[in-house]
């Protein structure tokens, strides 16, 4: 057992992935972080910035989002691709959004990482019994491996010996919020940079990819512990997303924005392509949403997010202004 893998109630460090079409949902994480995060547990938030150019953006951050961030704003660090990656990169995009949520941890000082995407905010309060049992096992919600995506489980489970029919009746989620073990993360890429003799982004990174990052902590996990159970406990579902790449109505939006009703529900997350396609049932679905937990003070200000997101879905650069 690795004993260093336990958290056991203490903190954690929230690490973000972000880039220049995503700039105003993380101005609404900012905001929900300041509004729901336990100070008590709350160490670092990493802002890993996913451009090959990223001052401007880093600029926008400072001026526009900062601020929402409240008395949590001097735990912010920034870090860039070219500092995760090793060299400078020309382009970046969904590849090295994963690589860059396994390697942002070696700037996490927490036993904890809560690795998220833009698109997640927080709807109620965050604290010690939202993330942790009363045996200091994380709490994760109920998850199984996605058929679609299960060969690159299956990949990561044969790189790292685990055998076909191990860990497939419940898995770690694949979707953000992901809450695992810093020290969990900083051996597998020791290992693997090891096994492989370069660094771990050259080999998440190669032509043939082969693995996802979340499949692959999980591979890894059950490959030293055996089973999910050692380190997590699986709890009811504590988080609710609305994604671009799933089946997207009015009549799914419903229900799914029903479930926020739960009280175990403590994550809202809207990805930009919903909000993008401008369907006004759905908008007007999300807009009651964030306004039920005060995210927004009105109809108004909810209509302003939306539409910046919508004008800046698919641009490489934008301003608030």
């Amino acid at each position: 057992m690795h004993d260093d893998w336990l958290t056991k109630k203490q903190q954690l460090d929230l690490i973000t992935v972000c880039f220049a079409a995503e700039l105003n949902l993380l101005r609404l994480q900012a905001r929900s972080i300041r509004m729901f995060m336990d100070s008590q547990i709350l160490g670092r938030i990493i802002l890993v910035i996913n451009e090959p150019s990223p001052r401007a953006v880093m600029q926008a951050v400072k001026r526009d989002i900062l601020p929402e961030y409240g008395g949590f704003a001097d735990r912010v660090i920034f870090v860039t691709a070219k500092e995760l990656a090793g060299v400078r990169l020309n382009k970046c995009g969904w590849g090295t959004q994963q690589a860059f949520k396994i390697l942002a941890t070696a700037h996490a000082v927490s036993p904890l990482s809560m690795i998220l995407d833009c698109k997640n905010h927080f709807i109620r309060p965050v604290g010690p019994d939202q993330v942790w049992s009363g045996d200091g096992r994380i709490k994760t919600r109920p998850y199984r491996i996605i058929p679609r995506f299960a060969h690159y489980f299956h990949a990561a489970s044969t790189y790292f010996g685990v055998a076909s029919n191990v860990g497939t009746e419940i898995a770690l989620p694949t979707t953000t919020p992901f809450l695992v073990p810093t020290k969990l993360v900083a051996d597998l890429i020791e290992e693997m940079e090891k096994r492989e003799n370069k660094s771990f982004f050259e080999v998440f990174m190669r032509p043939k990819k082969r693995f996802t990052e979340f499949y692959l902590i999980y591979a890894y996990l059950i490959s030293r512990v055996g089973s999910l159970e050692v380190l997590y406990n699986v709890v009811p579902n504590h988080a609710v997303s609305l994604m671009g790449s799933q089946k997207v109505d009015v009549d799914t939006v419903n229900v799914k924005i029903a479930q926020l009703e739960q009280e175990d529900v403590y994550c809202f997350g809207v990805h930009r392509e919903v909000l993008a396609a401008g369907d006004p049932k759905i908008l007007a679905a999300v807009t009651q949403a964030w306004r039920r937990f005060g995210l927004v003070q009105s109809k108004e200000e909810a209509v302003n997010f939306q539409e910046t997101i919508r004008k800046t879905a698919k641009k490489k650069f934008w301003f608030f202004r």
